[in-house]
């Protein structure tokens, strides 16, 4: 069982807090995942300066175990947001750098494992840009944008036709708003009101999407109606 200590933070300059905050998020980290952290004197040091605490009797450890691309581009996020407001004023000898603060080949096989890691998060970033994209082609042609039109005196209108938004198809449809979960926002959609819905293949039923929880209905416009009237407010 591991020994508790309390921390007590009174305000130092800046670099010491650097120094703390990098080893008590790295070291969070680590232990979160069961794997043992370097803590060399010159970091024992800097966390006994910023915590007021004892000296560290612990062992140095090292990582016995790999990390996989999502937790080392954790890592990196949490360095680059730190690197954004402090300056790195020193480093740690060990199995990354030596004594006189070169990088070590440990440290170079790590630097390609961060690349690894930068190349897996753009990757994955594309991917659901192209997922995203792809969604965004399906709702458009399930729901269709209505036509519109807008008057500083009368306000707007919006009405649905078999080519509204683009879209051929063979059934017109009715205006609804239809709310937009990624962006908190709504946009007019023609709506299938008749025979099974589009947005659930297989499904039964006479009404089309209707009933579709994203939806809902314009005010003071018939709920059959092509065309609804936009009031100023």
């Amino acid at each position: 069982m591991r020994n508790k200590v309390i921390l007590k933070a009174p305000v130092y300059t800046t670099p010491l807090i650097f120094i703390a905050v990098n080893i008590v998020v790295i070291s969070f980290f680590f232990s979160f995942n069961d794997i043992d952290v370097p803590i060399k004197p010159a970091a024992k040091w800097a966390v006994q300066r910023i915590y007021e605490i004892g000296p560290i009797k612990s062992s140095i450890n090292y990582i016995r175990s790999s990390i996989g691309l999502p937790s080392l581009q954790r890592i990196l996020d949490w360095i680059k947001f730190y690197e954004k407001d402090y300056k790195v004023v020193a480093i740690v000898e060990g199995i990354y750098y030596t004594n006189d603060g070169k990088p070590t080949e440990r440290l170079e096989e790590v630097k390609k494992q961060l690349e690894k890691a930068v190349e897996w998060k753009e990757k994955q970033q594309l991917e659901k840009a192209v997922e995203w994209k792809e969604k965004q082609v399906k709702e458009t042609e399930v729901f269709p944008p209505c036509n519109s039109e807008w008057h500083k005196d009368s306000g707007g209108r919006v009405w649905c036709t078999t080519k509204s938004g683009g879209i051929n198809r063979e059934w017109v449809g009715v205006p609804r708003r239809l709310f937009n979960s990624a962006t908190k926002s709504y946009r007019c959609a023609c709506v299938k009101n008749f025979g099974p819905p589009l947005a659930s293949p297989g499904s039964k039923g006479n009404r089309g999407d209707l009933d579709n929880p994203s939806l809902k209905e314009y005010d003071d416009c018939s709920p059959t109606a092509n065309s609804c009237k936009i009031h100023n407010n």
